[in-house]
């Protein structure tokens, strides 16, 4: 800890191998740091630092990358519960959902489902969410699933069927999800499934 202290203290001073050596030292671990000492080094005249920092800043976007990927494959947890909610609607009314606790802890679905148990028409239901969600600084991933959740109420509101609701929702997660919108999956039943079944 105490050499590396003094490394710090040295690249402070401006020595630019030293902040390319921390650089490396960081890019491990700590990408800010690591970005932050490879752009230092490469002001500095430090002549590999340049090629370490675009190593750096593509190893970052691939971390990214991959968390936001991860998050958008838990929004299909998501839609599974809008698609639920839409068979409770259509089966017995939205009424019924008056007794509903969703699973998704987001404010904005409880707001929604007490909407549509009121029976509030589409475009006040449309109109609260959206103002609701104007109202927060919201994650990237944050604003997606927020609006999955809108446009799912507002179209379990509108009496969409649930198989044009899924397409819809899934679309929102980008073209190379769509696909699992035409799977057979273990969701929710579709409505022609529904009929079936009763």
């Amino acid at each position: 800890m105490e050499k590396l202290n003094s490394l710090i203290k040295a690249a402070e001073q401006g020595d630019a191998q030293v902040m390319y050596e921390l650089a490396k030292h960081y890019s491990e671990n700590d990408l800010d740091r690591a970005e932050h000492w490879a752009s230092e080094a490469v002001e500095a005249g430090q002549t590999d630092a340049l090629k370490l920092l675009e190593e750096i800043v593509d190893k970052r976007l691939t971390v990214t990358f991959d968390a936001f990927e991860d998050e958008r494959t838990n929004c299909l947890n998501l839609i599974d519960e809008i698609l639920g909610i839409s068979h409770m609607a259509r089966k017995d009314g939205l009424l019924i959902l008056g007794n509903y606790t969703p699973e998704a802890n987001e404010t904005i679905m409880k707001i929604g489902i007490i909407l549509l148990s009121d029976g509030v028409g589409v475009e006040t239901v449309e109109a609260t969410l959206k103002a609701y969600i104007d109202s927060l600084e919201l994650t990237e991933i944050e604003q997606l699933r927020h609006s999955i959740i809108m446009k799912g109420l507002i179209a379990i509101q509108a009496g969409e069927i649930s198989n044009k609701i899924k397409e819809e929702l899934y679309a929102l997660l980008g073209e190379d999800f769509a696909r699992f919108a035409d799977e057979n999956d273990e969701g929710p039943l579709l409505d022609t499934e529904v009929e079936n079944y009763e």
